[in-house]
């Protein structure tokens, strides 16, 4: 029942925001903002219940949970990297936008090299 919750509070908020956006504008953009914190919030705190499941899976996977914990990196860098640029994307800061996708995806890009190097490694054995 929580999403109900959620999906309720956004369309109460965005109703609201509508209606301010005519007179006071400035109003319209914090309740967007403090409606992000809020489902960003809710997100994170489930995010937390499924990362205490997936500490238990880690004895299962031995050493595999490596590439594991890199997936999980970069899920959480595309999330904060997707919220940041929505954000200002609403606030009119288009190029701001553009420059933290493009540090998002170079950060992914670095979280990602331990396994693209064990991709590459397992080919050069297989070559040999």
């Amino acid at each position: 029942m929580d999403i109900a919750k959620i999906v309720l509070l956004s369309l109460a908020g965005i109703f609201l925001g509508v209606q301010l956006r005519g007179s006071r504008q400035e109003f319209s953009f914090y309740i967007g903002i403090v409606l992000s914190m809020i489902i960003f919030g809710a997100g994170m705190d489930k995010l937390s219940a499924v990362l205490s499941e997936i500490s238990q899976l880690q004895g299962f996977m031995g050493d595999q949970y490596s590439y594991f914990s890199i997936l999980l990196k970069v899920i959480g860098i595309t999330y904060l990297c997707e919220f940041a640029c929505s954000v200002c994307k609403d606030a009119g800061f288009s190029s701001v936008a553009g420059q933290i996708e493009i540090f998002g995806k170079l950060t992914v890009l670095l979280a990602g090299m331990p396994v693209i190097l064990a991709v590459i490694q397992t080919i050069q054995e297989f070559a040999l």
